[in-house]
């Protein structure tokens, strides 16, 4: 299924846990899941991922995010350089701090304001246009913001951002940025 990003067959895992468990049975555990090369593969369709906190891929050609949903513990999902357009699919990862979607082709934020824990969002070199306030409101705890190289004209709900400590809207169509008085 090429274009697809299959949670089972991961360029990088991190999981908080010292192990990792790939069976019912509480006995059979497996050794610590740290980090998978690119190159590799890893079956993960098996293994509970309660403690999965970290997702990785760059340049794999991925192009829909499907299947993540249930990934709730979540904190970093870094998904660069590949042919995404839509994220709507990560709106259920709430524990999510980091959200990296670098050099993709996403159009629209659609689901990521359901993001309340994240500090960091980079979707820079994608297709955004326009921001619309509904999606940066509830965002309070960003400190970061990078949406360089887009094709954003307007951007609303900058004034939420009060512990924004990075913002990065180089390259990009904006005459005026409102919102920025706090």
């Amino acid at each position: 299924m090429e274009g697809r990003m299959d949670v089972t067959t991961l360029g990088s895992v991190r999981v908080a846990e010292a192990s990792v468990d790939v069976s019912d049975d509480e006995d059979d555990v497996a050794p610590a899941l740290r980090f998978v090369s690119p190159g590799d593969v890893v079956d993960l369709s098996d293994v509970s991922m309660r403690s999965l906190e970290y997702i990785g891929t760059q340049g794999e050609k991925v192009t829909v995010v499907s299947g993540v949903g249930h990934l709730t513990n979540l904190e970093s999902f870094c998904l660069r350089s590949n042919f995404v357009r839509e994220v709507s699919e990560l709106s259920s990862l709430v524990n999510l701090t980091s959200l990296e979607l670098y050099e993709n082709r996403v159009n629209t934020l659609e689901g990521v304001d359901k993001l309340v824990k994240l500090t960091n969002l980079d979707v820079s070199y994608n297709r955004l246009r326009v921001i619309e306030s509904r999606i940066l409101l509830p965002l309070v705890n960003l400190t970061r913001l990078h949406m360089a190289q887009n094709k954003l004209s307007k951007i609303e709900g900058l004034d939420s951002l009060v512990n924004l400590e990075v913002l990065d809207l180089g390259m990009n169509r904006i005459r005026k940025i409102e919102g920025l008085d706090s």
